[in-house]
């Protein structure tokens, strides 16, 4: 008896249940479905370093007075991708901004910022 092949839906189930590996393994095996797949892993990502971060910025002006000029001085965590190779965050004391550009987008751009603490449109 042959084993069936895992469909598209199995392959996102298990990149959601096995994160990085999974995507490696959905890709590896060829399933199509592993592109939304990463496009979910780095969006959940980016969500994660977001919240995580925010609160350490806001720490961060408390204490000192003014936003950091880069987030090194309130993280270790590595950017997650959107930020490091398609975006990046900046301050110029009083203000803050994380920015990127989504891959699958036809706008310019996604802006978070100190004022509004949610993704708008950055054009």
């Amino acid at each position: 008896m042959e084993r069936p092949e895992r469909s598209e839906l199995a392959a996102l189930s298990a990149v959601a249940t096995t994160g990085v590996l999974g995507v490696l393994e959905a890709g590896a095996l060829g399933f199509s479905g592993s592109g939304p797949a990463i496009l979910h892993f780095r969006d959940a990502d980016l969500k994660e370093f977001i919240d995580d971060t925010i609160p350490k910025l806001d720490d961060y002006k408390t204490q000192f007075g003014h936003y950091p000029s880069s987030l090194s001085e309130v993280t270790k965590k590595n950017l997650p991708y959107y930020l490091k190779d398609r975006g990046g965050y900046s301050s110029n004391g009083t203000q803050f901004a994380f920015y990127y550009e989504p891959p699958d987008s036809v706008i310019s751009g996604l802006m978070l910022t100190d004022t509004h603490r949610r993704w708008m449109r950055a054009d």
